[in-house]
């Protein structure tokens, strides 16, 4: 993907133009589209802006939702005021990169550049191919949902059972997404589809492999995808930073989406008999377990960031974070630590080290800190709560239910935490 740069014209040689306070609020709510269409947080989306105003002497105040911007220019004088409004927001870390690189060279130019080279840069960004195709996606998704298999104590033939199911249903919500079914409706049709692709495998595996008994709940594996880790890092941030609102909704959209997948997930045992039972490793010494678990979080890690739009850099990044991110998770559980504040150490680590790397390859921190987060993120809980609240005993559905909640708020927190300990404007105001 290449970087948007604008040249120097005549107009650099002069004093800048007049700014058209009615074009740049437009330009700037451009701005604003395409980092909330990229996935970026509240915070972030606000914060681009204001630069961008700044570089022309424009205040901006902006109130930035889950897939909404209210945004208000003003230059002192007069104010002007437009809405933003994104159906579908996707995720895109090639995108917040390329903008970030934007961002730092129009402050680089400065207003000289004038709004109409703003506007132009703005425009090569979002003109840039997608890094991988959906063919590659889909791809990366199978190879995601098989790893994770092994991270949750399953074998080679749940790996394959996994691989298929997720590979299909990926390819399932990729085609129903570019027909502009309603997110949430393509993921539940994707989610059942991808457990019914894990049976399918699993019953030829028992029939043809004689002994093998692949585990049934390892089809949680196959809807790893379905998972919102974006909005529920972002979710963190935004509260932090204390947009309010940004925050709120994308808890709400990132509970919703792990209730519905849980849920379909419940509905599929329900309907074959199934029992959400530990899938129990594969019989190695502990530090066996500890290697295969880390070898496929790194597997795990690069092909999830495949599925952001992350450049093949950014996906080498994620998985080094996320294999050694899993492992301090491992270690930690094995010296008899609760998984709850394992993973909350586990995912302060994937931030200090998203932050370091963010510094020496110069990338985006968002980028390679959520794909290893998502694979903290207790499904098996989740889906043994539901499991639980209908078939009973409901006082099991509930314990599970709140674990399982406070280790996804403990995903975000842990990811803030190596915020503050980093960077100095997250210590103050």
């Amino acid at each position: 993907m290449a970087k948007a740069h604008v040249g120097v014209n005549a107009q650099d040689e002069g004093a800048p133009e007049p700014i058209d306070l009615d074009r740049a609020t437009s330009v700037i709510a451009k701005a604003g589209r395409l980092m909330l269409n990229s996935g970026a947080g509240s915070w972030r989306v606000h914060d681009v802006m204001c630069r961008l105003g700044a570089i022309f002497g424009l205040k901006v105040e902006a109130d930035v939702g889950l897939n909404s911007i209210d945004l208000s220019v003003s230059d002192g004088a007069e104010s002007h005021t437009e809405i933003v409004n994104v159906a579908v927001p996707g995720t895109s870390t090639a995108l917040i990169d390329e903008m970030d690189h934007m961002l730092e060279d129009s402050e680089a130019i400065g207003p000289r550049m004038g709004i109409e080279g703003l506007d132009s840069m703005l425009t090569a960004v979002e003109e840039d191919e997608p890094v991988w195709g959906p063919w590659q996606t889909i791809g990366a998704c199978a190879l995601a949902c098989g790893s994770f298999a092994f991270l949750l104590g399953g074998g080679p033939i749940e790996f394959l059972c996994a691989f298929f199911g997720g590979g299909l249903g990926m390819a399932v919500n990729v085609y129903l997404g570019a027909r502009g079914y309603n997110p949430m409706v393509a993921i539940c049709i994707a989610v059942a589809v991808s457990c019914g692709g894990y049976l399918a495998v699993m019953y030829a595996a028992a029939a043809m492999i004689p002994g093998s008994e692949p585990k049934q709940a390892g089809y949680i594996a196959a809807i790893l995808y379905s998972l919102p880790g974006f909005p529920l890092v972002a979710s963190g941030l935004d509260f932090f930073k204390l947009e309010m609102r940004g925050g709120f909704e994308r808890l709400l959209y990132a509970l919703v989406g792990f209730v519905l997948a849980a849920g379909i997930a419940w509905l599929v045992a329900d309907l074959f008999g199934f029992y959400p039972s530990d899938l129990g490793g594969l019989g190695l010494p502990v530090w066996g377990q500890g290697l295969v678990e880390c070898g496929f979080a790194f597997l795990a890690g690069c092909t999830l960031a495949v599925l952001f739009g992350g450049r093949p850099s950014f996906c080498l990044i994620s998985g080094v974070i996320g294999a050694i991110s899993i492992g301090v998770k491992f270690i930690l559980v094995q010296f008899g630590m609760e998984v709850e504040v394992a993973t909350f150490l586990a995912a302060t680590v994937i931030g200090l080290l998203a932050a370091f790397a963010g510094r020496v390859f110069t990338c985006s921190r968002l980028a390679i800190c959520v794909p290893p987060s998502i694979l903290l993120i207790p499904g098996l809980f989740l889906f043994r709560a539901i499991y639980f609240l209908a078939e009973g005993p409901v006082i099991d559905g509930i314990s599970w239910f709140v674990e399982g909640m406070i280790i996804i708020l403990f995903i975000p927190l842990g990811i803030v935490l190596a915020r503050i300990l980093t960077e100095r404007k997250w210590r103050q105001l």
